[in-house]
């Protein structure tokens, strides 16, 4: 006794929308019968498509979209791998590694896949990535070398010698990964949001008795 058939009536694959049951088609010898249904894509086009490929994904559209794949975006444009339309470049996350230096898929189709399942990813590379900055901020002394605040969360990084925004520029990846990586080198200390924030504005930090002016 064979599986019970599914009803796809009514549910939406992709592009396609099932309309009405097609009945079976026989394959080979007669053993094997698929169900067929009957789908309406939303270009307006009209065919029968196997349950087994609407299940699968092996067929979400009646071929439009794969024409649409070809189609080149507008000047100024970029279409996105999983929408098909074409946007312009601000709807569309950087990407140094990519040949347009833009992602493939938009912003908001981008969100929606880390809502529809990259909570978990997103949470673990958080986790890691404060991990790896407590090892450093712990290894140059857990506390402001300039008001004493020990907070883990007020805490930064500071390069002693200045030059901060052009090193990161250049090592081009998080700056605790990269002390972690080269050893703990010298030159670096820890310092909160606020003394940095003012030694980087002002050149020197309120709590000093004698700012240099």
């Amino acid at each position: 006794m064979g599986r019970p058939r599914l009803n796809l009536l009514g549910k939406k694959f992709g592009k396609l929308s099932v309309i009405a049951d097609a009945g079976h088609r026989v394959y080979g010898t007669g053993k094997a019968r698929l169900s067929v249904w009957h789908v309406r894509c939303e270009c307006g086009q009209e065919k029968d498509v196997t349950g087994s490929d609407l299940n699968t994904g092996k067929i979400k559209s009646c071929g439009c979209a794969l024409q649409e794949r070809k189609v080149p975006a507008p000047p100024g444009k970029k279409r996105c791998s999983t929408c098909r339309r074409a946007k312009d470049t601000k709807h569309f996350y950087k990407l140094k590694s990519s040949k347009d230096g833009l992602y493939s898929q938009c912003l908001h189709c981008y969100r929606k896949k880390f809502e529809a399942g990259g909570d978990g990813r997103r949470k673990a590379r958080r986790a890691w990535e404060r991990r790896i900055r407590e090892e450093v901020i712990s290894h140059y002394g857990r506390r402001c070398a300039c008001c004493g605040e020990s907070e883990f969360e007020f805490l930064a990084i500071d390069h002693i010698n200045g030059g901060g925004r052009k090193h990161r520029k250049k090592i081009n990846t998080p700056l605790p990964y990269w002390l972690k990586k080269n050893g703990f080198p010298e030159g670096f200390r820890v310092l909160c949001h606020n003394c940095n924030m003012a030694l980087g504005r002002y050149g020197y930090c309120p709590h000093w008795e004698s700012p240099a002016i």
